[in-house]
C-alpha cells in the first residue's frame, strides 16, 4: 500500500498555483465576454481544461492512496480516496514485464519520479508522485521485481 501524500509543500504550491491560474483565466474570460463576446471567450476553453487538470493532479497527489496485490496469477492496482475507490486495473501477472522508477517530468530542474509497473505496452503507475521519496520508490520497485522474479 502506498499512502496518499497529504498536505505537503508540493501540494500546497500546486493548490496555490491552481487558484492563481483559475483567477487569471476567469478574469480574462469575463473581460472577453463583456468586451468581445462569446466567440472570443471561447478561446479560454483550453485554459479552463488545463486548470482543471492542475486541480485534478494536485488533489490526486494529496489524497489518493494506491495498493498493488499480486495473487493467484493475477494482479490488481486499486486507487482510493479514503474508502472510496476511484480507479482499478486488473490483469494477468504473467503479462507484467518490468517494474522501474521512471522520470516522468521535471519541475524547476528537479526530476519527478514515479514507480511504474509495465503490463504489455501499458505503464501502470503505483502511487502518486508526491507521496514517496526516491529511495522509497526504488525499494518498492525492487521488492516487486524480486517477488515477480524480474532480473
Amino acid at each position: 500500500r502506498i499512502p496518499a501524500a497529504g498536505v505537503t509543500g508540493s501540494t500546497v504550491a500546486g493548490g496555490a498555483f491552481s487558484i492563481a491560474w483559475g483567477a487569471g483565466v476567469g478574469t480574462w474570460t469575463v473581460a472577453a465576454l463583456t468586451g468581445a463576446g462569446p466567440l472570443m471567450a471561447a478561446f479560454s476553453i483550453p485554459f479552463w481544461l488545463a486548470g482543471g487538470k492542475l486541480v485534478k493532479d494536485t488533489v490526486k497527489d494529496a489524497a489518493v492512496a494506491s495498493r498493488l496485490t499480486i495473487s493467484d496469477g493475477r494482479f490488481e492496482i486499486v486507487q482510493k480516496i479514503g474508502e472510496r475507490e476511484i480507479g482499478r486495473v486488473e490483469g494477468e501477472a504473467r503479462d507484467l514485464s518490468q517494474c522501474e522508477v521512471e522520470t516522468v517530468g521535471y519541475v524547476n530542474g528537479v526530476p519527478i519520479m514515479e514507480v511504474q509497473l509495465v503490463e504489455g505496452v501499458n505503464a501502470r503507475t503505483l502511487g502518486p508522485k508526491a507521496s514517496l521519496q526516491p529511495a522509497e520508490q526504488e525499494w518498492i520497485a525492487s521488492r516487486v521485481r524480486a517477488f515477480l522474479n524480474f532480473t
